[in-house]
Formats: structure tokens, C-alpha cells, sequence
């Protein structure tokens, strides 16, 4: 599996919790899974009174199978710890996350200067710009939610970032169909093509989260998204994860069939014809 791909599993699993709850008991779902992590961090079983926005981001990497790189904690700071021993904490709030890094965050920030105050939050970045990033967080208003944030902006306490890259590396040398080519894949038709991450979509506009502008040279799990609609609807070929020049031309290829503006940017009036074609 790809470093994107693993990148992309990990936005959908944290997707697929949008909306559970602490006011109807969904959200025990999260606790669940985080107390099926063997060994329990800190020997510590989580209880449906505890903060839990640390254990969704830990619950999301036991979901995906990937605790070895997710490092389960319950406590942000602890979490901290974890990541800046294995020399995967980035101590800058300017810093442009990867897509599933993890966004800590302190609101007892000034705003003055780089924050090193204690964590009080932890979230799961989805989606990045030049103004800001948006995230996907649990424990938020008592239920998992976005946020959005703005870069570089007050509040942010650092990022922990998983390394997907070495993991995806090593799934290569282990995995003795990795040179079939991506049509005959399973793995990543079954990815994303997943109802979970098309449902995603949706979401966001129904609900008018603001999702990015996509545009060719953009990449992530909302480029794959839109590459999966694109393919059930007979439009280009089986999801990357980048906007590269042959998602553009498949784009194109559908405005100009929907006789829309076919300027090869997907956008609001583009979203809604392609989820009510054909």
C-alpha cells in the first residue's frame, strides 16, 4: 500500500466517526476500540467520563491497524512524548502538515511567539491550504466534528506526524503482489471506493463545511474522493490521490459533457452535477 493510500484509509476511518456522540452513546464505539489496544497504554482502561479526543485519534490508528505508528495514548501530552521520542514531533506552528499528521493544540496560547504550553487537544488534519487547516477532531463540543483552523494562527501547539512513509515502505518489501498494476489491485479498488469516503463528500456539502478549491497539482484524501465519483460516474480511472494532468483531462471531460465551465477546477456547481449524473 501507498503512502497516500495508508494516508487515505486513515482521513476515511476518522470520517466514518463524523457525528458520533457523547448525548446518544455513539461515541462509546471510540472508547471501545481504544480499550481493544493490547497492551492498554499506560495499563489505563478509558471510561465514558474521560476526555477523549486522544483516544479517537488513538481509536482511528488501532481501526486502521496502524497503532505501530499511530501511537496510542489517551493523554495529549503523554502522546507528545511519544512522538518526540521517536523523533516524530515537529515543535513549530508554522509547520504545513501532511494529510492525517495530527494537530496539537493548547487554549491557553497568546498568540505571541512559537506556543510551548501544555496540550489540551488533538485533532486529525484532512485537509491543508495556504489559510488554513482542517481538521477532524474528537471530544469537539462532545461529539467528533471538523474544525477549522487557521495556519500558523493562534492556539496550535505542534504536530505529531505518523510515519506513513516508512510503514508504506515496508508493506512494499513484504507484499508479493506489489508490481500488479493498480487496475487489478483490490486493496485499492476496495480503498477508495469505499462508501464511508463517497458518503465523506457529501457530507461536507450538505452540511457546507468548506471544502478547498481542488485544482491540478493538489493531492489527498478529498483529490481521491473526487477521483472515486469520478470513476463511478465513467470518468478517468481508479483513484491516486493526486490532481495530476490525467484527472484534469477526465475532469474536463465531464464539464464539458455536463456543459458546465470545463476549466478542469472542481468546485460547488461541479460536486453537484457529478453526484446526480447519470
Amino acid at each position: 500500500m501507498k503512502e497516500i493510500e495508508l494516508r487515505s484509509k486513515v482521513a476515511a476511518q476518522a470520517r466514518a466517526w463524523l457525528g458520533l456522540r457523547e448525548s446518544d452513546g455513539s461515541f462509546k464505539t471510540i472508547i471501545d476500540t481504544y480499550n481493544s489496544i493490547k497492551p492498554l497504554p499506560g495499563g489505563y482502561k478509558m471510561t465514558a467520563s474521560d476526555p477523549w479526543c486522544a483516544a479517537f485519534v488513538s481509536a482511528v490508528g488501532q481501526a486502521c491497524g496502524l497503532s505501530d505508528i499511530i501511537y496510542p495514548e489517551c493523554n495529549c501530552d503523554r502522546m507528545i512524548s511519544l512522538y518526540r521520542s521517536k523523533g516524530k514531533w515537529v515543535e513549530n506552528d508554522n509547520y504545513i502538515p501532511g494529510i492525517c499528521d495530527l494537530i496539537m493544540y493548547d487554549w491557553q496560547d497568546t498568540g505571541v511567539g512559537d506556543n510551548s504550553g501544555e496540550a489540551d487537544h488533538v485533532g486529525i488534519v484532512v485537509s491543508v491550504n495556504n489559510a488554513s487547516i482542517v481538521v477532524i477532531e474528537g471530544n469537539k463540543s462532545n461529539m467528533v466534528a471538523y474544525r477549522t483552523i487557521q495556519r500558523n494562527g493562534r492556539y496550535i501547539r505542534g504536530f505529531c506526524c505518523p510515519d506513513y512513509a516508512s510503514k508504506a515502505a515496508t508493506a512494499a518489501v513484504s507484499d508479493p503482489v506489489e508490481d500488479k498494476p493498480a487496475e487489478d489491485s483490490e486493496d485499492s479498488a476496495d480503498l477508495h471506493l469505499d462508501p464511508f469516503a463517497l458518503r465523506a463528500v457529501y457530507h461536507d456539502y450538505e452540511y457546507k463545511v468548506k471544502i478547498n478549491l481542488l485544482k491540478r497539482g493538489d493531492y489527498g484524501p478529498q483529490v481521491s474522493n473526487m477521483q472515486a465519483l469520478l470513476y463511478c460516474k465513467g470518468f478517468g480511472g481508479l483513484p491516486t490521490g493526486s490532481f495530476d494532468e490525467a484527472t484534469e483531462k477526465a475532469l474536463i471531460a465531464f464539464q464539458t459533457q455536463a456543459e458546465i465551465q470545463a476549466d478542469g477546477e472542481f468546485g460547488g456547481e461541479s460536486f453537484a452535477r457529478l453526484w446526480n449524473w447519470g
